[in-house]
This record gives structure tokens, sequence and C-alpha cells, in this order.
């Protein structure tokens, strides 16, 4: 993500997997994908720890894309 792009938070979000492209996280049960491009470095559950639970802070475009908005 660039600085300034708009943003969307969703507050409890657990990360099931990571790859080098994406992050598997699960959603108040879901399991969503998500590009690692479209991830913010602010989120709690974007680093190397699976099962890391926390704050996601992902794209405005992609969080409409997912329905998260």
């Amino acid at each position: 993500m660039r600085d300034g792009d708009p943003t969307h938070t969703i507050a409890n979000a657990r990360c099931i997997k990571k790859t080098d492209k994406a992050i598997l996280v699960d959603i108040e049960g879901t399991e969503m994908w998500f590009p690692s491009s479209h991830v913010s470095a602010d989120s709690e559950v974007f680093d190397d720890e699976e099962n890391a639970e926390g704050k996601l802070v992902v794209s405005e475009w992609i969080a409409k894309e997912r329905g998260l908005i």
C-alpha cells in the first residue's frame, strides 16, 4: 500500500497463514486471503507469527471487494 491510500480496519482478525505474497486471516469465522500489497504495516496480524490476533488494516478497495464495507 502507498502512504495516503484510504484504509479500512478490521478489529478482530486472526492470522491463519502467511506467504510471501498474501495473508490468510479469520474474520469472525470466515477465512479470507488478502494480497500483502493491500495490507498495511500497521496491522497487528501482519507479522511472521501465525495465529497472531488483533487489528487488520487493509486498503479500502480490497475491503470493498471482500464485502467488508
